[in-house]
């Protein structure tokens, strides 16, 4: 197995590829929020290709993992993460403008891994840290590269609603796993239930979640 930030490292992928990889990381999120588990510390380096003829995934390194209820009110209220793929409202947390946040800051990191495999570079960059964050809590990724001319609107599309500042408003893993551009680059996805089976047939294989998901 090798890591995808090697793979992104010598350009963007494919759409198709892209799409591909998309699909897995979503449906990986699907089952660790269906089980009560947010990554907090979803990036490239944590993503390993299984080999270099498929385009097959393995999520890792869950350090930063925690266990939610998803009835109460932001249930998490620790700052960590990774600072280009951070959500915004963890941010928050240090200008006092938040308690907690949700399960829903995986997908705006998902947003910015998407972003990053169909462009070729990250949405949110800055040498000074202070201004990169200042940057994710506007929301302001930067789009004007000339190779989003040629990436289809429906990605695009996908990747802006991903990468939305507010989460509540934010697409949640089932919601982007039947986002037209998944479901017409690959045809028709498999039902959302039947993927989250198939999933949890592979933890009642004695795989344990906060290690790896398959």
């Amino acid at each position: 197995m090798y890591g995808l930030l090697r793979v992104t490292e010598v350009g963007r992928l494919t759409e198709s590829a892209a799409a591909e990889i998309a699909f897995q990381l979503l449906s990986s999120i699907a089952y660790l929020h269906a089980n009560g588990i947010c990554s907090r510390d979803l990036k490239l380096e944590n993503i390993l290709m299984v080999d270099k003829k498929s385009n097959r995934i393995k999520i890792i390194d869950f350090g930063l993992s925690r266990f939610f209820d998803p009835s109460a009110c932001n249930p998490l209220s620790t700052m960590c993460g990774s600072p280009q793929y951070v959500a915004p409202e963890i941010l928050e947390l240090a200008d006092n403008n938040r308690t907690g946040y949700t399960e829903a800051v995986d997908m705006w990191s998902a947003g910015v891994i998407i972003f990053i495999l169909l462009a070729g570079y990250a949405p949110f960059d800055d040498d000074n840290d202070v201004m990169l964050y200042q940057k994710i809590k506007r929301g302001e990724h930067d789009m004007g590269d000339s190779v989003w001319d040629v990436i289809s609107p429906d990605a695009r599309d996908l990747v802006e609603k991903l990468l939305v500042v507010d989460p509540l408003v934010r697409l949640s893993p089932q919601q982007a796993l039947m986002h037209p551009w998944l479901q017409n680059t690959l045809g028709p996805c498999p039902a959302i239930g039947q993927d989250l089976q198939k999933l949890n047939y592979c933890h009642q294989q004695q795989l344990h979640p906060c290690q790896e998901v398959c």
